[in-house]
Protein backbone atom coordinates (compact mmCIF):
# COMPACT_ATOMS: atom_id res chain seq x y z
CA UNK A 1 0.00 0.00 0.00
CA UNK A 2 2.96 2.30 -0.49
CA UNK A 3 0.94 4.18 -3.11
CA UNK A 4 -1.20 5.49 -0.23
CA UNK A 5 1.08 5.09 2.79
CA UNK A 6 4.77 5.68 1.94
CA UNK A 7 7.45 4.05 4.06
CA UNK A 8 7.50 5.61 7.54
CA UNK A 9 3.77 6.36 7.58
CA UNK A 10 1.74 5.62 10.69
CA UNK A 11 -1.83 4.42 10.18
CA UNK A 12 -4.72 4.72 12.62
CA UNK A 13 -7.25 1.91 12.64
CA UNK A 14 -10.18 0.56 14.60
CA UNK A 15 -11.13 -3.11 15.04
CA UNK A 16 -13.70 -4.39 12.56
CA UNK A 17 -16.15 -5.23 15.37
CA UNK A 18 -16.18 -1.53 16.34
CA UNK A 19 -16.23 -0.15 12.79
CA UNK A 20 -19.02 0.65 10.42
CA UNK A 21 -19.68 -1.79 7.59
CA UNK A 22 -16.71 -2.08 5.25
CA UNK A 23 -17.32 -0.38 1.91
CA UNK A 24 -15.61 -0.73 -1.45
CA UNK A 25 -12.40 1.34 -1.61
CA UNK A 26 -11.91 1.24 2.18
CA UNK A 27 -8.41 0.46 3.40
CA UNK A 28 -8.26 -2.41 5.85
CA UNK A 29 -5.77 -4.38 7.95
CA UNK A 30 -5.57 -7.98 6.79
CA UNK A 31 -4.06 -10.77 8.91
CA UNK A 32 -2.65 -13.80 7.11
CA UNK A 33 -1.93 -16.88 9.19
CA UNK A 34 0.69 -19.29 7.87
CA UNK A 35 0.78 -23.01 8.59
CA UNK A 36 3.89 -22.51 10.76
CA UNK A 37 1.88 -20.23 13.08
CA UNK A 38 3.35 -16.94 11.86
CA UNK A 39 0.91 -14.06 11.46
CA UNK A 40 1.50 -11.26 8.95
CA UNK A 41 -0.53 -8.04 9.05
CA UNK A 42 -0.75 -5.95 5.90
CA UNK A 43 -2.90 -3.12 4.59
CA UNK A 44 -5.07 -3.71 1.54
CA UNK A 45 -7.75 -1.85 -0.37
CA UNK A 46 -11.12 -3.61 -0.05
CA UNK A 47 -12.87 -3.70 -3.44
CA UNK A 48 -16.29 -5.05 -4.39
CA UNK A 49 -16.45 -5.76 -8.13
CA UNK A 50 -19.63 -5.58 -10.29
CA UNK A 51 -20.30 -9.30 -9.66
CA UNK A 52 -20.16 -8.69 -5.87
CA UNK A 53 -16.82 -10.51 -5.48
CA UNK A 54 -14.66 -9.15 -2.66
CA UNK A 55 -11.01 -8.37 -3.44
CA UNK A 56 -8.07 -7.23 -1.36
CA UNK A 57 -5.73 -5.08 -3.48
CA UNK A 58 -2.18 -4.27 -2.37
CA UNK A 59 -1.88 -0.89 -4.22
CA UNK A 60 1.88 -1.24 -4.19
CA UNK A 61 4.65 -0.11 -6.52
CA UNK A 62 6.61 -3.27 -5.67
CA UNK A 63 6.29 -5.80 -8.54
CA UNK A 64 6.17 -8.64 -5.99
CA UNK A 65 2.98 -7.17 -4.47
CA UNK A 66 0.75 -6.53 -7.48
CA UNK A 67 -1.78 -9.36 -7.37
CA UNK A 68 -5.11 -8.98 -5.60
CA UNK A 69 -6.47 -11.64 -3.29
CA UNK A 70 -10.08 -12.74 -3.62
CA UNK A 71 -11.53 -12.46 -0.12
CA UNK A 72 -13.87 -15.22 0.96
CA UNK A 73 -12.28 -17.69 -1.47
CA UNK A 74 -12.77 -21.12 0.13
CA UNK A 75 -9.24 -22.15 -0.81
CA UNK A 76 -7.82 -19.27 1.23
CA UNK A 77 -8.88 -19.87 4.83
CA UNK A 78 -6.00 -18.06 6.53
CA UNK A 79 -6.89 -14.46 5.65
CA UNK A 80 -9.05 -12.21 7.83
CA UNK A 81 -9.91 -8.51 7.70
CA UNK A 82 -9.33 -7.31 11.26
CA UNK A 83 -9.41 -3.49 11.23
CA UNK A 84 -10.54 -0.45 9.26
CA UNK A 85 -8.00 2.29 8.51
CA UNK A 86 -9.41 5.66 9.62
CA UNK A 87 -6.40 7.88 9.06
CA UNK A 88 -2.66 8.19 8.66
CA UNK A 89 0.20 10.61 9.15
CA UNK A 90 3.91 10.88 8.46
CA UNK A 91 6.13 11.67 11.44
CA UNK A 92 8.56 14.57 11.17
CA UNK A 93 12.04 13.64 9.94
CA UNK A 94 14.39 12.11 12.52
CA UNK A 95 11.57 10.55 14.56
Amino acid sequence: MNQFYPEGSVVLCIPIYAARDIQSSDHVVVESRRKDGMIEATIKEYIVDPEANLWLWPSSNDPVHQSPLRYGNESVDTVEVTALIIGSYRPAPNF
